[in-house]
């Protein structure tokens, strides 16, 4: 995983610090419609370069196009404010996170229509830097569920995975006088980091799916196959 090469990326995007009393009261209201569209246009160019630099979508009319979909279905609808946190400050990540996956479903439903209709996939992949909106898809996703793991383990059990998973350095029992505990001790708490580390990815994938597009299966595959091209 490059957590490094991902920062980069997200650093080179502009994104404003969240109005949090805007979110919080939403669009209700007779002022509501004039609030959303300050939002829009507050957030208008970071969505764009978004688009643009993080994710490969060079072409302008599509990514209008995407940037209208994503205002219209999470933005206006209110559903991307409600896993905001503002004392742990996530709203820049949570914005950047639901535009890829916004995107992600939006391209995928779109290729699989012209597939069914056999029509030529030229334009699409020529309005698209693929590669780079996988890699971009899949860092992030890595990322996230390495977040998932560190709230849900011990700093201990983040080791004993980091080094027997990510690693795969020296034996177990080097590992267990290192850390000063039992054999049995390390695997037990390597299974417990498995089990965090399977349920933080089956969590993450499932908030990043349409289930009109693909399956959480599907998704895991993809996922892999991504990996194991190189990030």
């Amino acid at each position: 995983m490059d957590d490094k090469r991902a920062n980069r990326s997200r650093k080179r995007v502009n994104i404003p610090p969240a109005e949090w009393g805007e979110i919080a009261r939403g669009w209700r209201g007779k002022e509501g419609q004039a609030k959303l569209n300050q939002f829009i246009e507050r957030y208008y160019e970071s969505i764009d370069e978004l688009m643009r630099l993080y994710l490969g979508i060079h072409d302008a009319e599509l990514r209008d196009e995407l940037r209208q979909s994503f205002m219209a279905e999470k933005v206006a609808t209110g559903s991307i404010f409600d896993a905001a946190d503002q004392i742990r400050g996530r709203f820049r990540d949570l914005l950047a996170k639901s535009v890829v996956n916004h995107c992600r479903n939006e391209l995928k439903s779109t290729a699989r229509k012209r597939e069914r209709a056999d029509r030529d996939f030229g334009d699409l992949e020529r309005r698209v830097d693929f590669d780079l909106f996988d890699k971009t898809w899949a860092s992030g996703v890595l990322v996230a569920v390495a977040n998932r793991m560190q709230a849900a383990c011990t700093d201990q059990q983040m080791e004993i995975w980091s080094v027997r998973s990510v690693v795969k350095s020296g034996t177990v029992g080097d590992l267990a006088e290192r850390l000063g505990i039992g054999v049995r001790t390390v695997y037990r708490e390597y299974k417990r980091a498995r089990e965090a580390y399977q349920q933080a990815v089956m969590d993450e994938l499932s908030e990043s799916i349409d289930s009109g597009v693909d399956s959480l299966d599907e998704v895991l595959t993809e996922l892999m196959e991504i990996i194991g091209r190189g990030l």
